[in-house]
């Protein structure tokens, strides 16, 4: 009986130490694999560098702390094979930029479109132009230009503004004595003036690191390229006024609030619509929504 007992404690002994060698050597295996691996840190940053056997991987993150808590953010992944590379970039959300998986490449700090709409009036309540149905279409490109912080980001947008005015109760634009001016027309007619700007805006934004908020404020610079205003008269005969006397470069300032790439914009034109002496003094104003492509 003794006997059996003591060939069954031998063949135990002997089993464990046979896992347990298997075990040992599976992990002398992965010793050299872990030594090739790197961290270096450089102030808020960690830079990782994991080497395989056929290629090698560089991930780079920022700490931020938060209160008693510290919050790493992915900036940068790169994987190296053969001469090949596989970079992403891992940018903050700027001025209308779309929420993308924090998973997903982004490429570079450009090419970012946004279309925006916005009922477009004017700051004399009694003025024939712009009173209803008058309304401005934009699209754009974006992008950063330098973080300034954590919180403050310099941006920038270039585009394209189209204005529509409405000019209502059978009235219409005509050049008197080389003045814009608004004229009653026989009959029902309307009249619609289009003006169409390219235009620059660098903005100060508040957004912070890993944030989908994003409030900013900004110039914005325009330049007309076209204007002339339509009228269809009371017998269907369309007119068409293409001197019309506004200014050529206008300032707007602009703020606005964007979550995600949906937001909301407020712009008031400092410029007055008409050149000085040309045409009514009128101001514009927008207050539209934008949304990212």
């Amino acid at each position: 009986m003794a006997s059996k007992n003591e060939k069954a404690m031998k063949r135990f002994f002997l089993t464990t130490a046979i896992l347990l060698s298997s075990v040992l050597a599976s992990y002398a295996d992965s010793l050299p694999s872990a030594v090739r691996d790197t961290v270096i840190r450089a102030g808020e940053k960690t830079i990782m560098i994991k080497d395989g056997e056929d290629d090698f991987e560089v991930i780079i993150q920022e700490s931020m702390p938060s209160g008693d808590t510290i919050r790493n953010e992915k900036i940068f992944r790169g994987v190296y094979r053969n001469g090949r590379s596989i970079e992403q970039r891992f940018r903050n959300t700027l001025i209308n930029r779309p929420n993308r998986d924090k998973e997903m490449p982004v490429w570079g700090t450009y090419g970012f479109g946004s279309f925006e709409w916005g009922e477009l009036k004017v700051d004399d309540s009694h003025s024939d132009i712009g009173r209803s149905h008058s309304y401005r279409v934009s699209i754009q490109i974006f992008g950063d230009i330098y973080r300034l912080n954590k919180y403050l980001v310099l941006t920038y947008a270039l585009g394209w503004d189209a204005d529509i005015y409405r000019i209502t109760d059978s009235k219409t634009l005509k050049n008197i004595d080389g003045v814009t001016t608004v004229v009653d027309v026989p009959g029902r007619a309307e009249c619609t003036l289009t003006a169409a700007y390219l235009k620059a805006m660098p903005a100060l934004a508040f957004n912070g690191v890993g944030s989908n908020l994003t409030v900013y404020i900004a110039p914005v610079l325009r330049a007309k390229v076209y204007s002339a205003a339509t009228t269809d008269g009371p017998d269907d005969r369309l007119e068409k006024l293409r001197r019309v006397k506004l200014n050529t470069f206008s300032v707007e300032a602009r703020a606005g609030i964007n979550y995600r790439n949906a937001g909301i914009f407020f712009t008031y034109s400092l410029t007055p619509l008409f050149r000085s002496g040309k045409g009514p003094k009128l101001h514009p104003y927008t207050i539209g929504l934008s949304l990212s492509l």
